[in-house]
């Protein structure tokens, strides 16, 4: 197997490695080899020094002959998998026991090197290591990244007042705070743990009897359905409008449930904002609109209606006559 030089070089940057060997030839030929692929590499010749130099630095490679002075390769291992059980290792070493080499394949070895080896054997083997630790290097990169996203993500639907739901494959992946405040549970843990299917927080009794695909299937169709969700402890009921939207990524589905009274005070805010004056505070000129279409609705008969209006030289010298006369004779 032909190795690219840049290609081990590529990967390898990332990578850290220890070598201890107890030859002291070896261990200079070795690593006059090792540096011409690796930038990260530390040596040492004693098992003591090659733990100092591990606690230090926590190298992502160790390779390692078995018989080392001070502490010998065993007892390396046994000290370095108490520190990390995951430790990828290799072990160089002349033929031994079969109880050595049980012990050390109980101990999760990654690979043992007969000695006496030829570089391009050694470096095959390293080199399928280093591959290995450079791909989870990469994966654990991308997958603390999609979780740092998910958090973001999960913070930023928390800050809403609207119950979220996303569900992926028909299952629920992440609900909000809102959601598990609607519904009683303390986390969408306890939820999965309790309910097998969305539908179960709703009061209506053929809500009741769909699974999660037949929920969403009638949502799809009717864009938004009235709900009502019972509290799993108080037993309260709180009436929602959910509605469902389906992401670019097909399989996910992202439900949203609006409680029907925040809404409805929502709207009377609003509406009491827009009918008020903002600096006097009473009814402005669409009030004023409104309550005499409501009037003209009623009283069909009327022919003619009079009405006398304060105050009005005053609003004509702060408007103007053009203006003042566009004001009433708009409503």
């Amino acid at each position: 197997m032909e190795i690219p030089k840049g290609s081990i070089r590529e990967i390898s940057k990332d990578v850290s490695v220890l070598y201890v060997e107890g030859d002291m030839l070896l261990l200079t030929q070795v690593n006059i080899f090792m540096t011409k692929y690796f930038s990260n590499i530390d040596t040492a010749d004693n098992g003591e020094a090659a733990l100092i130099l591990y606690k230090q630095r926590r190298h992502d490679l160790i390779i390692s002959d078995l018989k080392l002075p001070k502490l010998n390769g065993l007892n390396l291992i046994k000290e370095i998998k108490k520190i990390n059980p995951r430790q990828h290792i290799v072990v160089t070493t002349k033929v031994e026991s079969p109880n050595v080499l049980r012990a050390l394949i109980n101990m999760g070895i990654d690979r043992i090197i007969s000695k006496p080896f030829d570089f391009n054997s050694f470096f095959k083997y390293i080199y399928k290591a280093v591959t290995f630790i450079h791909h989870q290097k990469v994966e654990s990169f991308y997958r603390d990244k999609a979780e740092k996203f998910s958090q973001m993500y999960q913070e930023v639907v928390d800050q809403l007042k609207i119950g979220i739901v996303l569900m992926e494959l028909k299952k629920i992946i992440l609900v909000n705070k809102e959601f598990l405040k609607i519904t009683g549970f303390s986390s969408l843990e306890k939820f999965n743990d309790t309910l097998d299917n969305l539908t179960g927080i709703f009061w209506e009794n053929d809500l009741k009897m769909l699974n999660n695909e037949g929920f969403i299937d009638i949502l799809m169709e009717k864009r938004f359905l009235e709900v009502t969700v019972v509290h799993r402890f108080k037993n309260t009921k709180t009436e929602l409008i959910a509605e469902i939207t389906q992401l670019s990524d097909f399989n996910k589905f992202l439900i949203t449930f609006l409680n029907v009274e925040f809404l409805e005070n929502h709207i009377k805010k609003l509406r009491r904002k827009f009918f008020k004056s903002e600096f006097s505070g009473l009814p402005n000129i669409f009030a004023f609109k409104e309550k005499f279409d409501i009037f003209k609705a009623e009283k069909t008969d009327i022919n003619l209606l009079l009405f006398s209006i304060k105050n009005f030289k005053s609003i004509r010298l702060y408007f103007g006559v053009e203006l003042s006369k566009k004001i009433f004779l708009d409503i």
